[in-house]
């Protein structure tokens, strides 16, 4: 059995200029207690249920960089990458900067993209 654990919020309690410190603090955590993958969101705000857009937001690709630099064992993967927007243009960013990050990560990175069915 594998376990990954999932950052959906990045409200934690801290001061903004500390949150991806506090992330990472999370991701090393996982990683050695022994976890096989670390998940963070890919939303351009935070989402209402759990704060809201007036929340502290990351970015999932440059976090994701980020966490890379600072574990060496677990997937790291963003849960998910939207393909929500009708627009091809932004799918093939993301996928560019996915596969930019695999470049830097060495096989470290795990990529799921999300299609909801009349979307595109």
């Amino acid at each position: 059995m594998r376990f990954g654990l999932q950052i959906p919020n990045f409200t934690l309690g801290g001061p903004p200029e500390r949150l991806f410190d506090e992330v990472v603090d999370l991701a090393v955590a996982a990683e050695g207690a022994g976890y096989d993958s670390v998940w963070v969101m890919d939303h351009f705000y935070q989402l209402p249920p759990l704060g809201g857009p007036t929340q502290p937001m990351l970015e999932a690709y440059t976090l994701l960089g980020g966490l890379a630099a600072r574990t060496s064992r677990v997937k790291l993967g963003a849960l998910v990458t939207g393909v929500t927007y009708g627009v091809l243009e932004l799918t093939r960013c993301s996928l560019g900067l996915a596969l930019r990050l695999e470049l830097l990560v060495a096989g470290h990175l795990a990529l799921q993209f999300l299609r909801l069915a009349g979307d595109l």
